[in-house]
């Protein structure tokens, strides 16, 4: 993808976005981590996986952005490939499991039904006298449908604390869903990992400046609005991140329309 700024790759420091008519000095951009070292936090493993409910397969809704949406279902975010271990097995199977696969949490298994959950933590808070996973592990664990969407369940990893959630669909195991598979569906939503810009705005207070501003993106970038809201200390202020073939031409038009641009930040880059 040709980005519309290009940036030198031997300055080190704050990134000065390039355009045919400079922009002012204090657009200075700076770029935060890339998407992969975001997406690289480590899986909770903390908290009760314990429910009494569970989220059923939910219904794609209608909208125009088919594709946006897809990408906010579980199914799209799940593992397919699940580790999953039965009751009768013995812990130092589990131990094994996880530390052969590198993951945090087994399903387990009886006849091919959900019948729990054992995690990373049961095992280093199992008693000494337990031997098998069943006297372990998490019974009726929490558990989401394919088609749920990722914002519902990051809700519940988030409540229950916990580090991933198996999906069921009709009773039979398909995926798992991890806190990181989650991260990873937001930084896709906000285009942190795509070739986006992000430009703070100043003189936009209220609803119509909002509703302004959404319109130069579509009618001067014919791109995409990413995410936009106000500054939470400054209602005079807004952020925003679009994807736009010519983020000179919204920058000029924002300007024109009576708009402080005070930072323009430059896509990084490299993207993870």
């Amino acid at each position: 993808m040709v980005i519309p700024f290009p940036v030198s790759s031997s300055f080190q420091g704050p990134l000065r976005i390039r355009r045919r008519a400079p922009l002012p000095a204090r657009f200075v951009a700076r770029d935060c981590n890339p998407a992969g070292a975001v997406a690289s936090a480590a899986r909770e493993s903390g908290g009760t996986n314990e429910a009494p409910d569970s989220i059923p397969p939910g219904i794609l809704p209608a909208a125009a952005n088919r594709r946006k949406e897809t990408r906010m279902l579980v199914a799209n975010r799940m593992s397919a490939r699940v580790v999953t271990i039965e009751p009768q097995q013995s812990l130092e199977q589990a131990r094994t499991l996880l530390l052969k696969h590198k993951v945090r949490q087994l399903p387990v298994l009886k006849q091919k039904k959900l019948v729990g959950i054992l995690t990373d933590r049961d095992l280093r808070s199992a008693p000494t006298t337990a031997k098998l996973v069943g006297e372990v592990m998490t019974p009726k664990p929490l558990f989401v449908g394919s088609a749920a969407s990722v914002d519902e369940a990051a809700r519940l990893i988030r409540l229950h604390r916990i580090g991933a959630l198996p999906v069921v669909d009709d009773g039979r195991l398909v995926g798992i869903l991890s806190a990181t598979d989650v991260l990873d569906a937001f930084i896709d939503l906000s285009g942190v990992g795509d070739y986006t810009y992000r430009i703070a705005l100043s003189n936009a207070k209220g609803r119509q400046a909002q509703q302004k501003v959404r319109q130069i993106v579509l009618d001067r970038g014919r791109g995409e609005l990413k995410w936009l809201h106000a500054d939470t200390k400054n209602p005079n202020k807004l952020h925003l991140r679009l994807k736009a073939r010519r983020v000179d031409d919204v920058v000029t038009a924002l300007e024109a329309a009576g708009f402080d641009v005070d930072a323009v930040v430059a896509p990084a880059k490299s993207r993870a």
